[in-house]
């Protein structure tokens, strides 16, 4: 297998751009082809262990906040099959619902590792692939996917990823959030995670974030709400990450957190390290334990003038 720097940094990379619907490793356990010759070429020209760098196509398929934005990075083996073989049955269901005809994506390579980009800082793939990638021929690189070019795919290392579990593969590894460069250098395997909803995160820059949680949250608690919030307060790399991760906590329901407030989302800097940030997530529990109701920790009900009120000055007591 090769090395996952070495498939970056040669200077003819193993790493190619192909552009998907959406990024769901978890259920859709390889990269897919409908041209089975495609497949072959592919394999002739790369090593196991090559790349695939996912972006969001610009299809009314694809969600629109992941449209033409660089998603996640595939690691492929190459054992190859039909494509069924590698989907969960959540998977298989998807496929029925997207596909364009049955005999789109019939062949696949099975994946064995896979990263999913911040959402907060993930670049366009005009930006990231801007010597490969062309509008004009999208739907040609989804099909057919190209091989990315030296300067492109050293951008990988200056991404923030976090790995996730993939259908069918090993998934012995711990999640952390880091960037490429500490994520996929050569290091000892982590310990099994015990926990698939949530990760630790390497030390660096972070934002601060309020989470709402969203749905039929009335009859969850033993008070009324009375048009209150439920919200969770806190920290990290990536917000929208953090909240994809609580949401996986739960299973499929009409209960669901959303960032609702995050220095991100304002447009602001993230606070050069977890001690600073750490005092506006102090802050914001002061606040709202001073003036709101406390559920435990970093939960609250609260008003939603409230809210932006601790998070104002939460704000300013970390500046």
């Amino acid at each position: 297998m090769i090395s996952l720097e070495e498939a970056i940094c040669e200077e003819e990379p193993q790493v190619w751009l192909n552009g998907f619907f959406g990024f769901d490793p978890e259920d859709w356990g390889c990269v897919t082809y409908t041209d089975p010759s495609q497949i072959e070429k592919v394999r002739a020209a790369s090593k196991p262990g090559f790349l695939t760098v996912g972006y969001g196509t610009s299809s009314s398929r694809t969600p629109v906040e992941l449209r033409r934005k660089i998603l996640g990075i595939y690691q492929c083996s190459h054992e190859t099959g039909p494509v069924d073989a590698y989907l969960s049955p959540l998977g298989r269901q998807r496929k029925l619902r997207v596909q364009n005809n049955d005999n789109s994506w019939g062949h696949a390579f099975r994946m064995m590792r896979a990263w999913r980009v911040a959402p907060e800082t993930a670049p366009l793939v005009s930006t990231f692939a801007h010597l490969t990638y062309d509008p004009a021929k999208g739907r040609a690189i989804s099909r057919y996917s190209r091989r990315l070019k030296h300067e492109e795919a050293i951008k990988i290392l200056d991404m923030d990823l976090l790995e996730v579990p993939v259908y069918g593969g090993a998934n012995n590894f711990e999640p952390i959030l880091a960037s490429g460069k500490d994520l996929l250098s050569p290091s000892p395997a982590g310990p099994v995670s015990q926990s698939g909803f949530f990760c630790r995160e390497a030390e660096g820059p972070k934002h601060l974030y309020i989470l709402t949680l969203e749905g039929p949250t009335g009859s969850l608690f033993d008070v009324p709400l009375e048009g209150r919030l439920v919200v969770k307060v806190g920290f990290s790399k990536s917000p929208e990450l953090r909240c994809s991760q609580f949401n996986k906590a739960f299973p499929e329901c009409l209960l669901r957190w959303r960032v609702f407030r995050s220095t991100c989302a304002d447009g602001e800097d993230p606070f050069s390290d977890s001690v600073t940030a750490k005092i506006g997530e102090y802050e914001m529990k002061l606040s709202l334990d001073r003036e709101a109701e406390s559920r435990g920790g970093e939960f609250f009900l609260a008003s939603a003038e409230l809210v932006d009120r601790a998070w104002q000055r939460a704000k300013s007591v970390a500046r």
